[in-house]
Order: C-alpha cells, then structure tokens, then sequence
C-alpha cells in the first residue's frame, strides 16, 4: 500500500531530502553570519574552503521556493488556493512583528 498525503498525491522521500538540505544550508548561512564569518579575510585554504560552501548555501531559498511550486502545480487557480497562503503569510507577520519589537526594545535599532 502506498503512502498519501494531502491531495491524494503519493508521498515522496525526495521532497523530504531537499527539505532537509535547504533546511541544513539555512543553517549553516545563518551560523556563518552570527559567527563573524563575513568580517574575516579570506587569505587560507581553509577560508576559501569556507567562502565556497557559503556560496553553495546561498540556494537554500530557491530550494524551498521550487518544494513550493511542485507542489502547487497542477492547481486551480481559485479561493481555496489563495487562502492556503493566509497561515504563511499570517506567520509571517506575526513573526515580522516580534522581531522589529526585539530589535527596537532590546537592541535599539530604529
């Protein structure tokens, strides 16, 4: 018997890998920028080794934008579509918003 899920569309392990790496890639583009990376010089092989996997990362996004119009395709274009956006973009704000507070209340940035 095969897995489903929503839609009736059988489930597929290599969307859950690529989720998996763009997840990873975010990570390790956000560990490069908390960490100081983008103020060191790049002047050995170990650095350059380093600039080269940023800039592999750096398709993270795309990644989860391509997960995003497979799984749209196919679709019609009706309110049931445009309101499987509200959550996301309902997330989004709510999050916008806790972080502008943080950074104007706690690290008084304007």
């Amino acid at each position: 018997m095969e897995k489903t899920v929503k839609a009736g569309r059988p489930y597929e392990f290599g969307l859950d890998l690529l989720r998996i790496t763009a997840m990873g890639m975010a990570f390790i583009l956000h560990f490069y920028y908390e960490n100081g990376f983008y103020y060191q010089p790049v002047s050995s092989a170990s650095m350059i080794f380093h600039a080269a996997l940023r800039d592999i990362c750096f398709c993270c996004v795309p990644l989860f934008l391509m997960i995003t119009g497979y799984l749209k395709c196919g679709q019609e274009w009706k309110k049931g579509y445009y309101r499987s956006l509200g959550p996301v973009m309902i997330s989004w704000l709510i999050i916008s918003l806790l972080c502008g507070t943080f950074r104007v209340l706690f690290e008084h940035q304007q």
